[in-house]
């Protein structure tokens, strides 16, 4: 049994009780070798990374769930054993364990390539079945984009989950992110040996943008606004949505519920309580699942979509569009 070592300071979202849960995250850059790169991105010290560690096995042991999913991981083996030592340091029975994915880069100036996506399971819960694969052949992406099958232990039933870490907005980036939503979709055609499919991750767009477009045209439905259309995962000009959850509709079936915790960001009433439980810029999110035919009586009620606002960058200024086309800057100046 977990044993909690806090409670958490804000609300878990309710995402039903399905037998099997999933938490997944940006990290922001979690870096165990954090000294030997001379990459901007390792820029913290022994104790900046111990507190980093600790808020983050605070915040996965608070939501206790059976599969971690993480992006903007250093791409070494060792960084997720360790991480799931940390977590089993602090709980009855070491049931954490790191997938195994052969992935141990050495820092590329050029490519920039030393982060990836990788998984941490429960081993009572599941098992993963078959080998961690890339989502793309290109040679950073090969590691931010993984899709990994799992099998429930106590049903013998699987899933296919791919975890991502699309394109950045720095630099706009529409189009590459347009090719890793296009890659994906031939990768999970390529390696899902389980047919029903839950798709994770940084994708850096909005769900009204092109790559979230594809998805959905793909036959994936966006589930975290689906169960709040108000939600965030990240604070930009007020908080945007662009980390995801999409199910194919065989998966859908399956999902209890799925919601923010908001744990990380400093976006609005939650951003003062969390101050000293913040370890990354994004929030981590939670997706419930009773796999098989078997009906979840406690899945929690849909909520209708609603337009949201749009939200862009032009000549590197905050455009905000709303639903019925009128357009504002970041200060809530009306623009022509």
């Amino acid at each position: 049994m977990t044993v909690y070592a806090v409670t958490p300071p804000v609300d878990l979202p309710d995402v039903g009780s399905g037998r099997l849960k999933v938490f997944a995250q940006n990290v922001q850059n979690y870096y165990f070798h954090y000294d030997n790169y001379e990459s901007t991105r390792a820029n913290y010290d022994h104790e900046a990374f111990a507190q980093k560690t600790h808020r983050m096995v605070d915040a996965m042991l608070m939501v206790d769930a059976d599969i971690f999913a993480l992006c903007e991981v250093e791409a070494q083996e060792i960084v997720l054993r360790q991480l799931a030592d940390s977590m089993n340091r602090r709980v009855e029975g070491e049931p954490y364990v790191a997938v195994e994915d052969g992935i141990n880069e050495a820092w590329d100036p050029e490519y920039d390539n030393n982060i990836k996506s990788g998984f941490i399971y429960r081993k009572d819960k599941v098992q993963p079945v078959g080998a961690c694969r890339p989502a793309s052949s290109y040679t950073y992406y090969r590691n931010t984009m993984r899709i990994q099958v799992f099998e429930e232990l106590a049903t013998g039933e699987q899933f296919t989950m791919a975890m991502n870490h699309f394109k950045s907005k720095i630099g706009g980036g529409e189009e590459r992110r347009i090719t890793n939503a296009q890659h994906l979709l031939k990768a999970i055609n390529k390696y899902a040996t389980d047919p029903d499919v839950l798709i994770l991750g940084d994708l850096n767009c909005e769900e009204w943008e092109q790559p979230i477009t594809i998805l959905k045209e793909a036959g994936y439905k966006e589930l975290l606004i689906q169960y709040n259309p108000d939600t965030y995962s990240h604070c930009y000009g007020g908080g945007e949505l662009i980390d995801h959850v999409l199910a194919n509709a065989s998966m859908e079936e399956q999902v209890t519920g799925a919601g923010v915790f908001h744990i990380s960001t400093a976006c609005g009433a939650d951003g003062a309580k969390n101050a000293d439980y913040r370890y990354s810029d994004h929030d981590p999110y939670i997706v419930s699942l009773c796999l098989g035919t078997e009906e979840c009586p406690t899945a929690i009620d849909v909520v209708p979509v609603q337009p949201r606002a749009k939200k862009t960058i032009e000549n590197g200024q905050l455009i905000i569009i709303l639903p019925d086309g009128s357009m504002f800057d970041a200060f809530g100046r009306r623009l022509l």
